[in-house]
C-alpha cells in the first residue's frame, strides 16, 4: 500500500555511524519500500542555523518532488524565528517543525517566544514536534495547538501525549519513536487511528523497521492503511 513519511531528515547527525544523509539515499529508501511522499527537514536547521538548514531543504525539495520541505523553527532566536517563518510560508513551505528535545526550550506556554511562534503559524498545515526523555511538556500548551500538531517522542511518554490529546483534537503523534511492541497498538487504542501517522527517522534510521512494526501491528487494515498514507493525505490536503 502507499506510504507518506512523515519524519525523514537530510544533512550530517552528530555522533552518528551514518554517512552524511543525502538525498539521493533517502530517495532510494523510499522507491525500496514503496513511500511515495516524505516530509523532510534538514539537520543543519537544527545543530547550526535554522535559515540555512531550512534553505537546504526548500532546495532539496524543489529537486525532488517527492520530497516535503519542513522547516524548522527556533524559539530561542526570537524575534528572527517571526521573520523565519514569514520567509518560509512566502516559499509554500506549510510543515514547520519544533525541536524542544535538541534545543532544550520547555514545550509549554510559559515560554513566552514559543506561543509568539506557534501563533504565526496560522498558514500552516502541520507542526511537528520533538519530545525526547526529559522536554518539559506543560499541559498550559493546548489552547495553542490551533494546528494539526504531530509530536516524536519516546515510547514512554506516550501517556502524557494521550493526556494532552484529551486536551486538545490538534494532537496527533507519528510512529518512529513507538516501535517498541505494543506501542503503536497502544497509541491507535487510546488516541484513535486517525491521529497515529507513519514516520520513520529515515535515512538515519532504518525505514524498513518502521514500516516492518506497523504492518506486524495488532491494528485492523483499515486502520494500518490510515496511519501509513490515509492521514497525513487528509492533513497535507
Amino acid at each position: 500500500m502507499p506510504v507518506i513519511d512523515c519524519n525523514t531528515l537530510l544533512g550530517f547527525w552528530p555522533g552518528s555511524a551514518a554517512r552524511t544523509l543525502t538525498p539521493e539515499a533517502l530517495l532510494e529508501s523510499m522507491r525500496a519500500r514503496g513511500v511515495g511522499r516524505s516530509l523532510v527537514w534538514h539537520t543543519a536547521a537544527v545543530c547550526y542555523s535554522a535559515s540555512v538548514g531550512n534553505s537546504l531543504a526548500v532546495e532539496a525539495a524543489r529537486a525532488h518532488p517527492e520530497l516535503l520541505p519542513v522547516a524548522v523553527i527556533d524559539p530561542r532566536d526570537y524575534p528572527g524565528c517571526q521573520a523565519e517563518i514569514t520567509t518560509r510560508l512566502g516559499e509554500g513551505v506549510r510543515v514547520f517543525r519544533f525541536c524542544p528535545a535538541e534545543h532544550g526550550y520547555p514545550f509549554s506556554a510559559q515560554y513566552a517566544p514559543l506561543a509568539v511562534a506557534l501563533g504565526a503559524l496560522d498558514e500552516a498545515r502541520l507542526v511537528c514536534v520533538h519530545l525526547g526523555l526529559a522536554t518539559p511538556l506543560g499541559a498550559d500548551i493546548a489552547p495553542l495547538l490551533v494546528r494539526p500538531t504531530v509530536f516524536t517522542l519516546p515510547a514512554s511518554r506516550l501517556g502524557e501525549i494521550v493526556a494532552l490529546a484529551q486536551q486538545s483534537p490538534a494532537v496527533h503523534v507519528e510512529v518512529s519513536g513507538l516501535l517498541v511492541g505494543g506501542a503503536i497498538e497502544a497509541a491507535v487504542q487510546h488516541l484513535g487511528a486517525p491521529r497515529v501517522l507513519f514516520g520513520s527517522a529515515s535515512p538515519l534510521m532504518a525505514l524498513g523497521s518502521a514500516i516492518t512494526a506497523v504492518q506486524y501491528a495488532e491494528i485492523s487494515d483499515a486502520d494500518r492503511a490510515a496511519l501509513l498514507e490515509g492521514n497525513a493525505a487528509r492533513l497535507l490536503g
